[in-house]
């Protein structure tokens, strides 16, 4: 397996940033953003990810993300099932807004357990984007949301990274 093949969710260890210790405290942790795997050379890697501009694609250099990978400090992870037209699924959230009141609503959820509704795709906060895409893309066969017993809004990082419906790539 290919620690960065077209498809593949990539957790970020970002707790060095003030939004990412943020992030891993209220979800207990190290892994604090997600982006699922759009395109790569021998150069780089573009990554679809939500970000402060909303759902997008970024392009990452293949050596630092190597780097990230032997330090631990990035996850790697695949489908346990074979996921079509990735870039397809990709490309439709494409432009949606980020979804800062989401994770509003996930620290309090967390901290006194009241539950918020779905905004649907109204706008997506980055491990809801990844796993909105696994379930397109996996002919809706792959569901965290499910899984972990919440709204596709809710998914974490976290819970990309411990899900059994995805396997971590090993060197």
């Amino acid at each position: 397996m290919e620690p960065f093949s077209v498809g593949s969710v990539l957790n970020f260890d970002n707790r060095k940033t003030f939004f990412g210790m943020v992030i891993g405290k209220f979800t207990d942790s190290k892994f604090t953003h997600s982006g699922i795997v759009y395109n790569y050379s021998i150069n780089h890697v573009w990554v679809a990810e939500a970000v402060s501009r909303g759902f997008k694609v970024n392009k990452y250099s293949r050596k630092e993300l190597t780097k990230r990978l032997n330090n631990k400090t990035l996850q790697s992870r695949s489908s346990v099932v074979k996921l079509v037209d990735v870039r397809k699924h990709c490309n439709k959230y494409f432009g949606i807004k980020y979804g800062y009141f989401t994770l509003l609503q996930i620290a309090i959820m967390i901290a006194i357990g009241k539950r918020y509704t779905s905004d649907g795709i109204k706008t997506l906060i980055c491990s809801e984007g990844v796993s909105r895409v696994f379930y397109d893309a996996s002919c809706h066969l792959v569901d965290i949301s499910k899984e972990f017993e919440c709204r596709f809004d809710y998914v974490t990082p976290k819970m990309l990274s411990e899900s059994t419906q995805l396997e971590t790539w090993i060197r």
